[in-house]
């Protein structure tokens, strides 16, 4: 469809762009929804805790690598049969995943899952462009923003239910109609596109390239585990992501065709919206884990009633969607994105205020205002990546844009978690210090404790770890508030045209 003056008509559009949503989804779905299930994969397949880990964390790593490469591959070989191998793909590597009884053949199967789908949302976004006219992308970007968005809310809470009612394997096989689906619908509309065989893989380009994100995936994944730079592992890491990353700059501003074309830098909104999603997914979904935590670790919510709470907050995520079409427009995108901004660190704010005895309306309103300050901002961004870019180079920007989108969420996660830990046991060790026979403040507040009854004081020491992870948590949602508030003055570096 590239450089193409037809489109297909509104009822073929519309089984498109089901499909493309549905297919967008499920890969960022897969990117979390696992993680419940962890306990009971590690059960089936007899590994040890930190190898369990390796299916999350493998996952991540063929994404990374695989989804510069998507650009590139539909590019020379045409769109629509790359996603059409991807959802093929993707979609038998879930039935592996699901069938598996031994470490290997999981860890195995997750690699094609990651490898498979990290081509589905980016070149999701390149279709959505080329098979609507210009003045319907800014909307149709906003409903995959959407989708893409949900993904990481729903996921942990559909992998707990699917887990609870059915069992682990379900986490997977619940991908199988899913993609059957997608790939029936963009089988049988999604026109051929335009495709350039002239190119040359550039193998240095990719190669350094892959090398500095699948470190900074494994950096970020496994730090805390290893003690940060304590570990010989973890500093090899990192020097990987300094060398691969200096010469994957070099070689993009000195190579004429190298593997991440110059020019998409040169368009100025392509590269700030690029870092502008990174740092709004670090402060939007980096607290998204903790939040999870918080509800079902230390308030004692169900998975289904986290997972229910989550869904009513994304109410406002959804109506800024049918808003944005109409009246909001009008006011300014500048303008809506500070809007946007304010109401997420408000959110995080809101989250921070909470404590463990609150019940669930406090959340729920802290979820829909940053589900409407997430979503503004969400369903924005990508018109405006978009929309001055060239349509040659839309396979590429789509698949660079996500790529520094995950990363941010995955720095923003990590970052988040460090906060966490680090505070908590901070407030821990002065708590502890200040439980003890002598303390006056002890005496008031729980006369009469036993300090030689064991199970007092356990039960004294679980409190005490209680309220220290909460502290740790609201300290989080407060670092959340401060980058959003701090990306504020970068809105207007952003050129939108009237």
């Amino acid at each position: 469809m590239t450089g193409a003056t037809a489109f297909p008509d509104p009822a073929r559009r519309t089984i498109i762009t089901v499909a493309i949503m549905l297919a967008s989804m499920m890969a960022v779905i897969d990117s979390t929804i696992a993680s419940v299930a962890l306990p009971f994969m590690q059960s089936a397949t007899s590994a040890s805790p930190e190898q369990i880990m390796w299916v999350l964390t493998s996952y991540m790593v063929a994404t990374a690598i695989a989804m510069p490469l998507s650009g590139w591959l539909a590019t020379r070989f045409g769109r629509k049969l790359v996603m059409l191998i991807s959802l093929a793909g993707f979609t038998l590597a879930s039935m592996l995943c699901g069938s598996a009884n031994d470490l290997t053949t999981l860890m195995f199967a997750r690699v094609m899952q990651g490898a498979f789908g990290a081509g589905l949302q980016p070149l999701s976004q390149a279709v959505l462009l080329d098979i609507n006219p210009r003045e319907r992308h800014a909307k149709v970007l906003a409903m995959l923003g959407l989708a893409t968005m949900l993904g990481p809310m729903f996921g942990p809470t559909l992998g707990g239910w699917l887990t609870d009612s059915m069992s682990w394997r379900w986490v997977f096989f619940v991908n199988l109609p899913v993609g059957v689906i997608a790939f029936v619908g963009l089988a049988g509309f999604l026109p051929a596109d335009v495709k350039r065989v002239g190119d040359r893989f550039d193998f240095f380009g990719f190669a350094a390239l892959s090398f500095a994100v699948a470190a900074l995936q494994l950096f970020l994944d496994r730090g805390e585990q290893k003690d940060w730079l304590n570990s010989v592992e973890i500093q090899a890491y990192l020097m990987v992501i300094i060398l691969g990353g200096y010469l994957t700059v070099v070689h993009t501003m000195t190579s004429r065709n190298s593997f991440v074309r110059g020019s998409l830098f040169k368009d100025w909104n392509f590269t700030v919206t690029c870092l502008f999603s990174a740092f709004l997914s670090m402060a939007s979904f980096g607290t998204q884990p903790q939040t999870v935590f918080m509800l079902q670790r230390l308030m004692g919510y169900s998975a289904l009633h986290a997972g229910t709470l989550t869904a009513i907050s994304s109410l406002s995520s959804f109506l800024t969607v049918f808003f944005l079409s109409g009246p909001l427009r009008r006011i300014g995108l500048r303008f809506l994105l500070v809007i946007g901004m304010i109401l997420t660190a408000l959110s995080q704010v809101l989250y921070a205020e909470l404590n463990l005895y609150v019940d669930q309306w406090p959340v729920i309103v802290a979820g829909l205002v940053k589900g409407a300050g997430v979503g503004l901002a969400f369903t924005i961004l990508p018109g405006i990546t978009f929309a001055t870019l060239k349509p040659e180079l839309r396979n590429e920007g789509a698949a660079i844009n996500a790529l520094i989108r995950n990363i941010g969420m995955s720095s923003g996660i990590s970052l988040m978690q460090i906060v966490a830990i680090h505070q908590s046991a901070g407030t821990r060790a002065r708590l502890v210090e200040g439980a003890r026979p002598d303390n006056p403040v002890v005496q008031f507040a729980m006369p009469g404790f036993d300090f030689d009854a064991t199970e007092a004081v356990m039960r004294l020491g679980g409190e005490i770890s209680r309220q220290a992870m909460m502290i740790g948590y609201i300290n989080t949602f407060y670092a959340g508030a401060a980058i959003a508030m701090l990306m504020i003055p970068a809105v207007f570096l952003i050129r939108v045209a009237k």
